[in-house]
């Protein structure tokens, strides 16, 4: 179950849906005078809509036993939809190797953006000394300050998300089994020394 836990709950589902359609429809059969729950399709859209919690209310059950069955049909119905979450979660998330991989990638993009607001600060820079040096307009000089001041800002803001990036490299759970073997190891080190 655990390798194909997708497939496992899709059966679950689609037996479950079936297999309280016709009860509902069995338990139905006989009470409404309207017999508006004579057919399994009638029971089948009751089962579907009740399963998906949305509950229309334009077929309700009329007897204990079809009430019991679209009590127990929402309740299956809310606990499948967090099954479904929990399993396209772990379906998308990243192994480790996928992770570090991403990673790097993410790393590469930051230092090349870091590279080129380097060499942004010293353009701006060198262009500000160039047009004080020679009194040119104050409007040139606050253009390029504004923009040697921008640089500065985005390679703060690159090495933030640098240092962001290494801190979640590592997450609680492999620091944790790392913990774990280096106890163990320790434990064997110290019994081959007694």
């Amino acid at each position: 179950m655990a390798m194909h836990a997708d497939y496992v709950l899709t059966a679950v589902m689609v037996l479950m849906f079936l297999v309280a359609s016709w009860l509902f429809r069995a338990c139905e059969i006989y009470v409404s005078e309207t017999q508006l729950h004579g057919n399994l399709l009638d029971a089948m859209w009751l089962v579907a809509i009740t399963f998906l919690s949305v509950g229309y209310g334009d077929i309700f059950p009329h007897s204990y036993c079809g009430r019991t069955i679209c009590v127990v049909t929402g309740i299956m119905g809310a606990a499948c939809t967090a099954l479904v979450v929990a399993v396209f979660a772990r379906k998308l998330e990243l192994s480790r190797s996928e992770r570090y991989v991403h990673d790097f990638v993410i790393d590469v993009d930051l230092e090349k953006k870091r590279k080129h607001a380097a060499a942004n600060i010293l353009k701006a820079g060198w262009l500000v000394y160039k047009f004080k040096r020679i009194g040119s307009h104050a409007y040139h000089v606050r253009k390029y300050q504004r923009k040697l001041l921008k640089s500065i800002h985005t390679i703060r803001e690159i090495k933030a998300a640098q240092r962001r990036l290494i801190d979640g490299a590592v997450t609680i759970i492999e620091m944790n089994k790392g913990q774990a073997r280096l106890s163990r190891d320790v434990i064997l080190i110290r019994e081959r020394q007694n």
